[in-house]
């Protein structure tokens, strides 16, 4: 800004459009949460919050509203902090393009609301709203208001009785005034009528002044917050309260509603005390015991609380009850909405600690899920209690729950908080290591390149240390070009495998000394270093003594982590390559990058006139504050005669080129004779870039430079050039480079940063906390003793057969098989030969597991006669599937018996022996509630709760909800249904080997969780068949990032039949999703004939967009066509060509007119020889088959 600030002086009718720029930058657009001056305030911010949530009543959500001038990166650490269903929190933002990035950023985050603000201070959402909020926070706003006391006031209104408000403001200064002075009224006339000035003052005023509108504006118990011996510019806090008691009572009731309450002996204190409750607040309430009475009572609103107390024996009974009144509901003249309150049945992980677990009543849970998507007129919600809660306090919140019901459909009460279930992805197996009390070690690391999102964080063991080696918890890793274009699949192995980094992300840290090899004599455990390593995004690093150097005690970690690469390549480039003299000249491309700036730095202590490029105004200007003595347009290449005609026609004696294809060409133009051109890029080596050798006729020097493999193949020079820097750090000559830091959950934000180029000097990525997922890097088979017996139900046929041929084959040698029938069961004779030639021992019981003292002598039996008993696998099982009006009760308890009761009486017959592992096999069908099942599904919904209930008791257990297996069991012999269910789930059912593998990682991992699905399905088609439910609140969120996995033949197979138009449409769609991923930009936001170079798009995100097209949809486009201006409509147009719609072009441009069009658009002067060569290149490929595309 200095340097415009004579013409700003001059002129201020440029303030406007000058500040416009500046908001713009990524500094100023992330200040709030990247800038140390506010950190205080947003640290005091989160605790207060954190502290509020901690106490408020559990009846109650906190509803939070957040307004921000800027990037608020709060409302997503406060609100994944906190437990689902428990507040709403309302982010406002005023600048529409702030609103798409964190829409962007934060779509699906359950409790979050995205809202605009408009310029008279009212929100507005198209999701809903509350009406009024319990907490305000104004982040550094209030200031912008042109009537703060208004605004206040209005804001006042929103707020209820007693709630809090919270503004976050700073102090005037010189360096926020220097800025946002600049705004259309920030000055303004005193606030104190008696107050004078000489000049106008800023719109950043005291605390005291902002006491006055508050006080004016009807708030009270007004208090001023800031950091303890904080400078008079930093932030602080007002704390206020809307001037009345607080009031935790019941939300409105609304219009008046008839309801009905179903209850049994052990709900009657319960419904006494709801029934007061719900009257109370004027409602109409009858209350029965008598089904009839349920049948014909005509109420609106229907409240089941039967069943608490219920035995997993009676658990058929009130299945059966509640399933058969149903049908009647719905041929009501008015269809009620049903409510289900249970106790004890709620079928979810991490529950409260004192949750007590009743299978019986998550039998009716799950019968209750498939009622939802067969009966989705009944608006079903399963609302769960605590069993030792308060019977008048429970039936004050559930009473809030049925007066204010806010869409969620099953909610757990307990004791701490109001929790909204919700299915969540499992992205890998916890490793037994991971629950070790070391903290876990993690690294950075992708699968498949091409795409940032592909980034992901993975598990790694302790490395042995050689001798001259030293192992550093790294705390900072610096972000290098290199890093995104491997990422990227822009370097093969061989740009990296030869260097010292290898082919990792991340070559450059900071950290602490944790472990010393042998040979390290001069460092010591807990000495801070910096310095050069492998796979430095991660949480510990193993590099080799000589590549590290201590960090001076004054520099932070994230500064010592700009230093190593950047410096040291400029280093070695200009001073030991270079020779770089005093009075010479340099011509530094991307100076403001963190080479060049490093370069400037070093060039400037060498005596030498420094010429640079950068490839925005903005940039420019900061070069130029730098010191260089000449800045040009890195992005022209127009910089060749400017630097000519600059040097009188002479040019320059140093190049350090940083830039791609054309540009190298005209580098060479500049150079004096005698002149050394120093190379720091990476892809035209490996594109094999073709530069002639004329211009070496002039005594041209060439150095390809990658400081990286100078430490393997040079490591004494390497440690020497580094001593030799670190020197001129000591003498104050150089300084680390300015950085934009990012930590462990914004990774991505991080690469797609300096993939944009969004940042001046170093990304740099804190690496203090631990990822939220980290994926195991490989599971380890389950260590099953040999000399031990397992007890498989269900195990002389289908997938228990399976099962225990695989417990065989891990090296169980004494195998009890229990079925009905035993030995006689079909099959069972050849299954049995086959496990005894393995060397097992087997045993074939024929025992009906429902028959508790028939399991119980074979339980003892096994205890006289085999092995110990250390493993129970319960895959016995009864499918009899229909729809529920068709359902009796004989069928659901020929179902719940050999599952559910079978599973309990193996729990209490095992309940006293040192078992290791009980195994329940569930079905995924229990998760999504899927109709025609609700036997099964109520069946398997208590063998979850039963693994629950022993994980409580501190007994093994775990429940597998599998999906469906198409070579074993069930679906070998009817196949019609296992092709109905491939259809329905998008992907074919898992093979029996897929999910034992699974079987084996679970067993291994021996995680926390008591209940686990494994199933092979595409959510997208899976959900058009569900009725909505909150549980899948998470899954329904991320459907557009799903089509991320979706493979070529999934798109061909859906296009498949469709017309030019229809292709046409589901194309741009697919394109769309993908730029809005890239670009961080919402669907809605981005026209289809709009440029998306104008949206920002450049070559490297021109080269993603290509790779997660060709993902998408199967087809690969090149990326010079998606250089050349494109719009959605556009590339959709040719993808729809490529997939054979109709409106495909007739004819391919020739060969020669590609090559034309390529060197008008990119090769100024590219020879009559360079063109022929390309045209026969291009005929050769065309030949050869491929399809040339302009």
């Amino acid at each position: 800004m200095g340097l415009h600030l004579p013409a700003l002086l001059a002129d201020p009718s440029l303030h406007e459009s000058f500040w416009m720029q500046l908001a713009r930058m990524p500094a100023v657009e992330t200040q709030l949460d990247s800038d140390p001056v506010y950190a205080g305030s947003t640290r005091g911010i989160e605790q207060l919050l954190s502290d509020l949530a901690r106490v408020w009543p559990i009846q109650s959500r906190l509803r939070i509203l957040e307004i921000s001038v800027g990037y608020s990166d709060v409302a997503r650490r406060f609100v994944q902090s906190q437990s689902e269903g428990s507040l709403h929190y309302t982010l406002a933002l005023s600048d529409e393009t702030m609103v798409q990035r964190h829409q962007a950023e934060l779509a699906g985050l359950p409790g979050l609301t995205l809202a605009r603000l408009d310029a008279d201070w009212n929100v507005h959402s198209d999701a809903g709203l509350p009406q009024s909020y319990d907490v305000v926070v104004l982040r550094h706003c209030l200031n912008l208001a042109a009537q703060p006391q208004q605004v206040l006031e209005k804001l006042r209104r929103q707020i209820v009785p007693g709630g809090l408000l919270v503004v976050a403001e700073r102090h005037a200064d010189l360096s926020a005034d220097f800025i946002e002075g600049l705004r259309p009224h920030w000055w303004h006339a005193p606030v104190q009528q008696d107050e004078a000035a000489d000049a106008p003052l800023s719109s950043l005023t005291s605390p005291a002044d902002w006491e006055i509108f508050l006080t004016r504006a009807g708030f009270a118990d007004i208090e001023s917050v800031s950091e303890p011996d904080a400078a008079a510019r930093a932030a602080y806090l007002l704390l206020a309260r809307h001037a009345a008691e607080a009031q935790h009572s019941l939300l409105p009731t609304g219009p008046t509603r008839r309801w009905l309450l179903w209850f049994d002996d052990a709900s009657a204190l319960m419904t006494e005390h709801l029934r007061a409750c719900l009257i109370a607040q004027g409602q109409e309430v009858d209350c029965t015991t008598d089904l009839e009475r349920v049948l014909h009572n005509g109420s609106d609103q229907v409240v089941y609380l039967r069943g608490s107390s219920a035995s997993v024996d009676a658990a058929g009974l009130y299945v059966s009850e509640l399933l058969d009144v149903l049908p009647s509901l719905m041929r009501s003249t008015r269809v009620p909405r049903l409510w289900v309150m249970t106790q004890g049945g709620a079928l979810a992980q991490d529950l409260p600690a004192h949750y007590q677990h009743k299978p019986a009543q998550a039998a009716l849970w799950g019968a209750m899920r498939v009622a939802m998507n067969e009966f989705p007129d009944l608006q079903i919600t399963l609302v769960d209690m605590d069993s030792g809660a308060d019977r008048q306090e429970g039936a004050v919140r559930l009473c809030q729950e049925l007066l204010a019901p806010d869409g969620v459909n099953e909610i757990l009460l307990s004791g701490q908080a109001r929790l909204a279930l919700r299915w969540q992805a499992c992205e890998q197996l916890a490793t037994a290591a991971s629950q070790a009390s070391e903290p876990t070690r993690f690294r950075l690391d992708f699968k498949v390149p091409g795409q940032l999102r592909n980034l992901q964080w993975f598990a790694m063991a302790p490395q042995p240390l050689a001798d001259d080696q030293i192992e550093v918890r790294t705390l900072a890793a610096g972000l290098n070009f290199r890093d995104v274009m491997y990422l990227m699949g822009l370097l093969p192995d061989e740009a990296v495998e030869n260097g010292f980094a290898g082919a990792s992300l991340g070559l450059e840290f900071a950290g602490v000394v944790t472990r010393v090899g042998a040979a390290v004599t001069d460092l010591q455990v807990g000495e801070e270093v910096m310095g050069f390593g492998s796979a430095c995004f991660a949480s510990h690093i193993v590099t080799r003594r000589d590549a590290v150097a201590r960090k001076p005690a004054h520099w932070s970690f994230e500064s010592a982590a700009t230093v190593p690469t950047v410096f040291f390549t400029v280093y070695y480039a200009l001073c030991h390559l270079a020779d770089l003299a005093e009075g010479e000249r340099v011509l530094i491309h991307g100076g403001a990058g963190g080479v060049g700036i490093a370069a400037i730095q070093l060039a400037r202590h060498l005596g030498a006139e420094v010429f640079a490029t950068a490839g925005s105004e903005e940039k420019r200007d900061f070069v130029r504050l730098l010191g260089a003595d000449h800045v040009f347009d890195s992005r022209s290449l127009d910089f060749v005669d400017d630097i000519m005609a600059a040097t009188g026609g002479e040019g320059v004696d140093v190049v350090l080129n940083s830039l791609a294809g054309e540009a190298v060409r005209r580098n060479f133009s500049v150079l004096k004779p005698f002149g050394r051109f120093l190379e720091l890029g990476k892809r035209d080596f490996f594109e094999n870039t073709p530069i002639g050798l004329r211009p070496f006729k002039d005594n041209i020097s060439y150095f390809g430079i990658d400081a990286d493999q100078l430490l393997t193949g040079r490591p004494r020079l390497a440690a020497r050039l580094f001593t030799e820097l670190m020197a001129l750090f000591a003498e104050g000559v150089l300084a680390p480079l300015p950085y934009r830091s990012f930590t462990v959950p914004h990774i991505v934000d991080a690469f797609r940063t300096m993939q944009q180029a969004r940042h001046i000097g170093k990304v740099v990525v804190t690496l203090d906390q631990t990822p939220a997922r980290v994926e195991a890097s490989g599971a380890a088979q389950p260590l099953l003793q040999a000399d031990a017996t397992w007890l498989v139900t269900g195990g002389l046929s289908g997938f228990g057969l399976a099962s225990a041929r695989w417990l065989a084959q891990q090296g169980v040698r004494s195998l009890v098989l229990v079925s009905r029938r035993g030995a006689a069961t079909p099959g069972a004779a050849e299954a049995i030969a086959e496990l005894q030639a393995q060397g097992t021992r087997v045993h074939a019981a024929a025992c009906d597991i429902s028959d508790r003292s028939a399991l119980t002598a074979l339980i003892d039996e096994i205890g006289h006669t085999l092995p110990p008993l250390k493993g129970v696998l319960h895959a016995a099982m009864v499918i009899d599937d229909r729809l529920i009006p068709k359902l009796d009760p004989e069928a659901i308890e020929a179902v719940l018996r050999p599952k559910l009761q079978g599973a309990w009486h193996l729990h209490e017959a095992t309940a006293a022996l040192p078992l290791e592992h009980f195994v329940l096999y569930s079905s995924i069908t229990t998760s999504i509630g899927n109709p025609g099942q609700a036997n099964y599904v109520a069946a398997n919904a208590g063998l979850e709760s039963l693994a629950g209930l022993r994980r409580r008791q501190g007994l093994p257990a775990i429940s597998i909800g599998w999906g469906p297996i198409a070579d074993s069991g069930y679906l070998t012999r009817n196949t019609a249904v296992r092709d109905a269910l491939e259809q329905r789930l998008g992907r074919p059912p898992l093979t029996t080997r897929q999910a034992l593998d699974t079987l084996g990682r679970i067993l291994a991992a021996g995680g926390p969780n008591d209940t686990l699905a494994a199933a092979n399905f595409e959510w997208p088609t899976l959900a058009r068949l569900l009725a909505p439910a909150t549980r899948f609140a998470a899954l329904d969120a991320a459907r557009v990032m799903s089509t991320d996995d979706q493979n070529d033949s999934d798109f061909r197979s859906m296009v498949t039949g469709k017309s030019g138009a229809e292709i046409h449409q589901l194309v741009s769609q697919q394109v769309a999703r993908e730029v809005s991923a890239i670009l961080g930009v919402s669907e809605e936001r981005i026209g289809h004939e709009q440029a998306l170079h104008d949206l920002g798009l450049d070559s490297l995100m021109a080269v993603e967009l290509a790779m997660g097209l060709e993902r998408r949809v199967g087809v690969q486009l090149p990326v010079m066509m998606l250089n050349d201006a494109p719009t959605i409509a556009k590339v959709a147009a040719k993808i729809t060509a490529r997939l054979g719609g109709e409106d495909a072009p007739e004819e391919a441009p020739g060969s020669d007119t590609l090559v034309e069009d390529f060197i008008r658009k990119h090769g100024e002067e590219v020879s009559a020889d360079d063109r022929a060569s390309m045209s026969a290149e291009t005929q050769r490929m065309k030949a050869q088959g491929a399809r040339l595309t302009p």
